[in-house]
């Protein structure tokens, strides 16, 4: 599943950035420095899910509590965690505003 986002974040950089994507069908429209903040977060995801992929496939070879420990866990811990570390910044860094 990490693998999939991962691939899904990375591949929407060739087009139109997926961070771009949500926002705009929340109504949004992007000016420059937005849509530039758009891309940069969008690797950021793309790298970020990445290496919880690459962790959770190094729990495989360990025991099975800590595999459910990070898998079952750990892992949606850290990415509520991203989530809500990217919506600070993106409020402090960008003003979005919907188009109205």
């Amino acid at each position: 599943m990490n693998i999939s986002m991962c691939l899904m974040f990375a591949l929407s950089l060739r087009t139109k950035p997926l961070m771009e994507k949500f926002a705009t069908k929340m109504g949004y429209v992007l000016n420059e420095k937005q849509k530039e903040y758009a891309k940069f977060m969008t690797c950021v995801w793309a790298i970020f899910m990445f290496c919880i992929a690459v962790i959770s496939f190094g729990t495989v070879f360990l025991s099975d509590s800590i595999w459910v420990l990070f898998n079952g866990l750990i892992s949606y811990v850290l990415i509520g965690m991203m989530m809500l570390i990217e919506f600070v910044v993106r409020k402090k860094v960008i003003d979005v505003r919907k188009d109205k």
